[in-house]
């Protein structure tokens, strides 16, 4: 991989961090508002928004390792993630939307990137990649996987 690549690949996972860390931030404490403003309390209301961050996290996680292995997605991976998308969203939504359908849009804004950004890649690597490890491999001789 040369220089440039590097610093792209390393640019990008720089700003997808930075993104997703602030999305996550913001979404965390609509969905905190929402669940304190619908009766909960304490500890409760400051767990339950991390549950929803932690079934996006775990379901892509399996996702992701699922495609690094070259494996089927288990199907409840799948579905667990979009209910966490839509979790998110909804908890988003709901938070914005005392201020109308346009606040109801831009409070849902971070839970876009922040549902997402656990899953950047999860299909797999690029077949472009896929074709240059494999002319890589036959280069040097070696089995391809």
């Amino acid at each position: 991989m040369s220089a440039a690549d590097r610093a792209i690949r390393v640019s990008t996972a720089a700003a997808v961090l930075g993104v997703a860390g602030i999305a996550a931030y913001v979404s965390y404490w609509h969905a905190y508002e929402v669940v304190r403003a619908h009766g909960e309390s304490g500890v409760t209301a400051r767990l339950e928004p991390a549950t929803i961050d932690g079934l996006v996290y775990a379901s892509s996680m399996v996702i992701l390792y699922a495609a690094r292995h070259r494996l089927a997605v288990p199907t409840l991976a799948r579905w667990l993630l979009a209910l966490g998308i839509v979790a998110t969203l909804a908890a988003n939504v709901a938070h914005g939307w005392p201020n109308g359908p346009i606040g109801a849009a831009v409070a849902a804004r971070p839970a876009w990137p922040a549902a997402t950004s656990c899953s950047c890649g999860s299909s797999g690597p690029p077949p472009t990649a896929l074709r240059s490890a494999a002319r890589r491999a036959r280069q040097l001789g070696q089995p391809i996987a």
